[in-house]
């Protein structure tokens, strides 16, 4: 769990609350070691108790605001969970952050 990236989710100025939940819970999956965070779409739609489509409007949206960079993940042709990087507008990567 990143503790250290859910304290700087908390503090990032996003449009709405399930913006916000969405930051949180991927901070939430975000390996202090490995800076990896990758949970599929169904886990992050259960944990935020929201639907899919309104959860991909969600990531959407943060990545058009700068907080996430996602990277499509394929593993012999078969789609895995996406990657994401959480991201601060200004371009400091939250986990290039030391533990």
């Amino acid at each position: 769990m990143g503790i250290k990236f859910m304290a700087s989710a908390i503090d990032a100025k996003v449009a709405n609350s399930g913006q916000k939940l969405v930051l949180l819970m991927l901070a939430n999956h975000c390996n202090d070691h490995t800076r990896q965070c990758n949970p599929s779409h169904k886990l992050l739609a259960e944990e935020c108790a929201m639907g899919l489509s309104t959860l991909q409007n969600h990531i959407n949206s943060l990545v058009e605001a700068g907080y996430v960079e996602v990277t499509n993940v394929f593993k012999d042709n078969i789609q895995r969970p996406n990657s994401y990087l959480l991201k601060f507008p200004s371009g400091q990567n939250l986990a290039t952050l030391q533990p």
